[in-house]
């Protein structure tokens, strides 16, 4: 299929824009639009060979909450065991942000 393994995490491997994450049991497959045709084509391929169930879009993985607001082009990660962390990270961005424009 064409997948070159990312050296530092051998649990991702990559072909052009289509990233693929595996762990035990669980794939993730991350595209753009305009890759949208490889990252099918991947898909069927894996399913030819393997029982594959597709649970749509991503929403969890590893524990992490993955939210994604389309329309607004944002993506945000949360580790719900750790509340205080996303709120961290989003204090830490928006400070940097507003100290960047002062």
């Amino acid at each position: 299929m064409g997948y070159k393994e990312v050296p530092q995490e051998p649990c991702v491997m990559i072909s052009g824009g289509v990233i693929a994450f595996f762990f035990v049991d669980d794939i993730v497959i991350c595209y753009r639009k305009q890759d949208e045709a490889k990252a099918k084509a991947t898909i069927s391929g894996l399913q030819a060979k393997y029982t594959m169930n597709i649970l749509g879009d991503l929403k969890w993985f590893l524990g992490i909450h993955v939210l994604r607001d389309r329309a607004q082009k944002t993506l945000f990660v949360t580790e719900p065991r750790r509340p205080f962390g996303f709120l961290k990270r989003r204090i830490s961005k928006s400070w940097l942000i507003s100290s960047r424009s002062t």
